[in-house]
């Protein structure tokens, strides 16, 4: 196979290189009667052959000529790369970019401690967390997650300049130059399957948006209506004033469950059976706790609607009225 043809003369050429007695000028053509042979002595480095020559349409002898410069041109190239001089540049380059990894890392280690005691001593950040003077969280707690959120940012940013560190490191060198191409497929695949992924949702992601944005929409204007209904700006016979805002909120929570129905096939892995799973069983937890909860939001429909008690009204317990019922 060609695979097995390259690795044949690259195992061949690597064994010439690696003499310390090589001679570049020992690589030359011989013609035979089957083939044309690039030969180094008694090896016979890869040989051109009719087949060859049908294929590239062009003679065995000017394929053989062609492919003896290429391989020269790289050979002179590894050679450069084992030269004294590369080798010192190289190792200046390693030693040049080390330093910049520690500087680096100083510089962010300054900078973390710099920020993580303006923001623990600092309290306007924490301040904007209380509403009324009344706070979601203690002020160690928000400490300690700040420190874990910049700490991770710190070592996030020391991963970062580490893979570029030893990205830049192999590259130097042909025996590691395997490696780069490793570590670059670590992070390149990862990243080009979430874009393809992302690219691929993309339009059910905009058909979501484009359903939250139209429910929110219309419910806007239904508690316009309602608004003004309740205001008895709006009259509809048989639909009293006090109507209009558990009708408002009835109608609100189906139209939100019917916007979760519509939006539910384009969510992501919502055809697999573990998403289905779940939501079933969701679905059955919340049919047998809540059925208690069920009944009693019957009993207050009905009581609301049949109008059993209105705004105003006083309720009177023995021979004493208590209290209006304006809620």
């Amino acid at each position: 196979t060609p695979q097995e043809r390259a690795a044949s003369i690259a195992a061949k050429l690597n064994l010439i290189i690696d003499n310390d007695y090589f001679n570049i000028d020992w690589l030359v053509i011989v013609e035979s009667l089957n083939s044309t042979d690039i030969v180094y002595q008694d090896i016979i480095v890869m040989s051109v052959s009719k087949v060859d020559e049908l294929w590239m349409e062009r003679t065995q002898l000017e394929l053989a000529t062609e492919y003896l410069e290429i391989i020269k041109i790289n050979i002179l190239k590894r050679i450069e790369e084992k030269s004294l001089s590369k080798q010192l540049t190289r190792i200046l380059f390693v030693i040049g970019i080390s330093v910049l990894l520690y500087i680096f890392i100083l510089l962010i280690n300054r900078l973390y401690k710099k920020i993580k005691v303006a923001l623990i001593e600092g309290s306007s950040l924490y301040n904007r967390l209380s509403i009324n003077n009344y706070s979601f969280i203690s002020k160690e707690y928000f400490n300690r997650i700040i420190l874990l959120l910049i700490g991770f940012i710190k070592w996030s940013l020391y991963a970062i300049l580490t893979y570029f560190y030893l990205v830049a490191s192999f590259e130097l060198y042909p025996s590691t130059r395997h490696l780069t191409n490793k570590l670059l497929q670590m992070v390149q695949i990862p990243l080009k399957n979430i874009s393809i992924a992302f690219l691929n949702y993309l339009p059910n992601l905009i058909v979501i948006l484009v359903i939250y944005f139209l429910f929110r929409l219309l419910i806007k204007g239904l508690r316009y209506l309602f608004k003004d209904i309740e205001n008895e700006k709006l009259k509809i016979p048989g639909f009293y004033p006090d109507f209009a805002t558990p009708s408002f909120k009835i109608i609100k929570i189906l139209l939100y469950i019917f916007m979760i129905v519509l939006i539910y096939p384009y969510l992501p892995g919502s055809d697999s059976n573990i998403f289905k799973g779940a939501s079933v069983f969701v679905g059955i937890l919340f049919s047998i706790g809540s059925s208690s909860a069920l009944s009693n939001i019957v009993a207050g429909l009905v009581i609301t609607y049949m109008r059993s008690f209105r705004l105003n009204d006083r309720i009177k317990i023995l021979d004493e009225e208590v209290a209006a019922l304006n809620a």
